[in-house]
């Protein structure tokens, strides 16, 4: 029987902590791989800009950084 005063909270008493926990870890499991294949996205893509980089433009950021004090 669903509580009238809050039903959504009635509804979550028929799953217990258990299978809450298991959405929970699967959840997160979810996350963490795509926050992994993020990671390797840009891991390719940095690699492949740092090749198609001309080399003025890698000498002038590092006269940039030579001169740059604050690291702003």
């Amino acid at each position: 029987m669903l509580n009238d005063k809050c039903p959504a909270s009635a509804a979550f008493t028929y799953i217990s902590e258990d299978t809450l926990s298991t959405f929970y870890i699967k959840f997160e499991l979810k996350r963490m791989k795509q926050l992994c294949a993020m990671n390797k996205l840009k891991k390719v893509a940095l690699k492949v800009i740092s090749e198609n980089l001309s080399k003025e433009k890698i000498i002038l950021k590092e006269i940039f950084k030579f001169i740059d004090t604050d690291d702003s």
